[in-house]
């Protein structure tokens, strides 16, 4: 693990420390942002295709970069969730999640879609944007709900892959630049097994 420069700084949330890292992931490297409360940010780096998209099981996931500052351990549960996400997703139930920071400056809807993605669509399970705002108290707001989806900054954590069109086709996934990602997701749900 490489500690490197100190990136800590005062969180959006006004009270605790912040930082970056990175971990390694069978589908590439992702860099989090997070604070003392949780996490804020969970994104692929890079800016690479989907003819770009090669997955390796290989890879193993840990951490590669992060600071040992008080924010650490949520760094750690993050890297926990990941391994046991890219190990058997089944596994991957919505009391093991790791923290995430309350702050947000999503509206109140949105924030409501996101937690209810995270919260009842689980590892393998797909759902329509009108599924999902009905879910979420409003059936009629399936819109928002596929707004809700843009302003994700939480990947895998917030399921958004797992969000298709109401005609069952997989729709984008990264603003269109990632769709195969979105694919090999729900595929490595759906192929695992059940403990």
């Amino acid at each position: 693990m490489e500690l490197g420069m100190k990136k800590t700084q005062v969180c959006a949330c006004g009270l605790y420390n912040f930082q970056t890292f990175t971990i390694s992931t069978p589908i590439g490297i992702i860099e989090g942002t997070c604070c003392d409360q949780g996490l804020h940010t969970l994104l692929q780096t890079g800016t690479s295709a989907d003819e770009d998209f090669k997955p390796d099981h290989a890879i193993p996931v840990e951490i590669l970069s992060a600071e040992k500052s008080s924010s650490f351990k949520v760094v750690k549960e993050c890297e926990k969730w990941m391994q046991l996400y890219f190990d058997n997703p089944k596994l991957c139930k919505p009391a093991t999640l790791p923290r995430i920071c309350a702050f947000s400056s999503n509206t109140a809807f949105c924030g409501k879609v996101l937690r209810t993605l995270a919260g009842q669509v689980g590892p393998g399970d797909t759902v329509s944007y009108a599924q999902l705002a009905g879910l979420a108290g409003n059936p009629a707001a399936a819109r928002a709900a596929g707004s809700a989806m843009k302003s994700n900054r939480l990947m895998i954590i917030v399921p958004c892959h797992r969000v298709i069109k109401s005609d069952g086709s997989l729709g984008l996934y990264a603003g269109g630049t990632r769709n195969h990602v979105k694919a090999w997701l729900l595929e490595h749900e759906r192929s695992a097994t059940s403990l």
